[in-house]
């Protein structure tokens, strides 16, 4: 196995415990239907906004919003620290080379992506993984219609502002 590869595993398994923590919050911690919430700092006694995601997340009925052509999104749990977003592709969709300050995980659902990340290409597909330190140049290109389940972190704040 690959370096490459066992990073990727290695990083879908840091991240799982988070993605778990971060949907499984408890409520007591947060009213429920609030997008932002006041916490307390214990140990200066000062007020800090935080910014999460409702404890339960129920994909029926959660609006999917466009990410670009034959691209929709929706975002799931999330809080200051890490965020989970699925991605649904038709196929020919194409996810526009970018970079961003995020270190993001990729794990393909279904379908059948040609990804590329600071300039290796390779194609993916159902249960493979991929995993892109901040500023790496990536993007993909969708072989057979499929949906991707994106983890990043720290969150995507820009995408809570185009809602």
């Amino acid at each position: 196995m690959n370096r490459k590869v066992r990073t990727a595993l290695y990083a879908c398994a840091l991240m799982a415990p988070l993605i778990l923590q971060s949907c499984n919050a408890q409520s007591e911690k947060k009213e429920s239907n609030k997008e932002c919430t006041e916490e307390t700092n214990k140990n200066t006694e000062k007020k800090v906004m935080k910014t999460g995601s409702e404890n339960f997340i129920f994909a029926e009925g959660k609006e999917w919003e466009p990410a670009g052509e034959g691209v929709v999104r929706q975002i799931m749990g999330y809080n200051d620290d890490i965020m989970v977003v699925k991605v649904k592709f038709e196929k020919g969709a194409v996810g526009a080379v970018h970079h961003h300050i995020h270190s993001q995980v990729t794990y393909v659902e279904s379908g059948k992506f040609e990804f590329t990340i600071n300039g290796v290409k390779k194609i993916v597909s159902v249960g493979d993984c991929l995993y892109k330190e901040p500023d790496a140049v990536h993007g993909c290109v969708c072989l057979e219609p499929g949906m991707l389940i994106d983890c990043f972190s720290p969150m995507r704040a820009d995408f809570l502002e185009k809602k």
